[in-house]
């Protein structure tokens, strides 16, 4: 199983998404927390670059199929 560090962001709009690298994985939780852990500070800080109108983040590390349904699940909120 392959884990991402995933950022559930909320924009100034109220919009929610989620964000991730899809060619940043880890092959373990531990792994992937232990990355995150290291480099909390600039993960947060390239967020905010690319998308500077971010109001909110919440970032983990999640399974694929974690993510596919909290995808599923915001879609479904519209």
């Amino acid at each position: 199983m392959k884990w991402f560090i995933v950022a559930l962001v909320t924009f100034a709009s109220g919009e929610q998404d989620i964000k991730y690298h899809e060619h940043l994985s880890f092959d373990s939780y531990v792994e992937c927390d232990s990355f995150y852990q290291k480099n909390s500070k600039g993960l947060r800080s390239g967020l905010k670059r690319v998308f500077p109108n971010i109001k909110d983040a919440k970032i983990r590390c999640l399974d694929l199929n974690t993510i596919l349904a909290m995808k599923r699940a915001l879609l479904n909120e519209d």
